[in-house]
């Protein structure tokens, strides 16, 4: 077996289990009440493991049919895979900090100012979902339209 082969192969295999792991990670955080350091940990895996499965899904489709959507999917993904690490842990970090300012008393910092900071940053990462939103759309879709020239599927 040639070397491109076996990296081909080994893509593919990477891929279905950081697939399989993304699978159960995604539902136990959003379902599961985890504690927040689990919580954290599975958060910073979700976005690298969906990009060793989205590059696992290339490679598994490129191995019959070479195409420009089958590339631009998987860049899209990796994007994706970016900014929803950047999404996580933003996510995680102001829950965290904007919790701990909410419960907070005494702090000089009236309720109402609260609820203001809370609505800005709230904005912020509601844009960063949107991204994330859009670049794995384009991905997902991407590869559907990929797959149906694939035998297998």
């Amino acid at each position: 077996m040639d070397d491109e082969k076996r990296i081909y192969k080994t893509w593919i295999r990477l891929g279905i289990y950081a697939g399989f792991a993304v699978s159960v990670i995604y539902p136990l955080m959003i379902f599961a009440p985890l504690p927040k350091k689990i919580t954290i940990v599975l958060a910073s895996l979700f976005g690298p493991l969906l990009l060793v499965a989205s590059l696992g899904l290339y490679f598994f489709l490129k191995a019959h049919w070479k195409s420009v959507t089958g590339q631009l999917a998987v860049l899209s993904n990796v994007i994706a895979s970016a900014m929803v690490s950047l999404m996580l842990i933003v996510q995680l970090s102001v829950n965290l900090s904007m919790a701990g300012l909410m419960d907070s008393a005494g702090d000089g910092i009236s309720e109402a100012t609260k609820k203001w900071m809370w609505q800005i940053v709230d904005k912020v990462q509601l844009g960063m979902d949107v991204s994330w939103d859009i670049f794995i759309a384009i991905g997902t879709i991407l590869f559907g339209v990929t797959m149906i020239k694939h035998p297998r599927f």
